[in-house]
């Protein structure tokens, strides 16, 4: 007896044909396609009040003026230390290159604090930043005043310029943002002048307060 045969009009798969491609599962998690111009973070309107180039012109210079009084007492700090050295030096009984780096290392701080303080700023926010800063700078330029080893004093100048070189970190980014590329040339002039006027100003007030009433005032 033959045995019953079952036949199919499909025909057999080829074991040489490529397998068709298996289509992928739809997701409800997944997000649409979207485009650079979909994530992009703007401003609700050309004439938004929150963004920066729609704020008054009094409020420009406002902030304008502010920046750069903050560099310029910056400046300050570090140059009216100079005529207060030779006290410095007596009081601490430490040698005239040691009382030199009171001055030196205060600048060095400058160099290294905005490499931590721009990026920052990019992600907290510059206002944020800047008090944060300042609030770093005070407590630590009122250890100097109080020092009385060079450590103590040379920990509290670096230590307190990291918080001052803000000023360097965040002033520029500031006026960009406030304002327009046609009108920033008068506000990147003045940030750059007033800060200018620190180490004119400073060894004078230094002098002055030091043969008054003692160097620990200049902190």
């Amino acid at each position: 007896m033959e045995k019953p045969t079952i036949s199919s009009s499909k025909p057999l798969p080829d074991s040489t044909s490529p397998a068709p491609a298996s289509q992928p599962e739809k997701n409800a998690d997944t997000p649409p396609n979207l485009t650079d111009d979909d994530l992009l973070v703007t401003w609700d309107s050309q004439t938004d009040p929150s963004c920066p180039f729609n704020w008054s012109l009094t409020r420009w210079w406002a902030i304008t003026l502010l920046c750069s009084t903050g560099g310029m007492v910056t400046l300050m700090s570090a140059s009216m230390l100079a005529p207060a050295l030779g006290s410095i030096s007596t009081d601490l009984s430490i040698t005239e290159s040691e009382a030199n780096m009171v001055v030196s290392i205060f600048v060095l701080a400058f160099a290294f604090g905005p490499m931590a303080l721009a990026p920052l700023a990019k992600v907290f926010g510059r206002r944020w930043v800047w008090i944060l800063s300042s609030t770093w700078y005070i407590p630590w330029n009122t250890v100097c005043g109080f020092s009385h080893t060079r450590g103590q004093l040379l920990a509290g100048r670096i230590l307190s310029g990291i918080g001052a070189s803000a000023e360097y970190a965040i002033t520029t980014p500031v006026l960009a943002d406030c304002w327009r590329a046609e009108q920033r040339g008068q506000s990147f002039a003045i940030a750059t002048f007033v800060p200018l006027l620190g180490p004119a100003i400073g060894p004078i007030l230094g002098g002055i307060i030091t043969e008054k009433i003692g160097w620990r005032w200049l902190f």
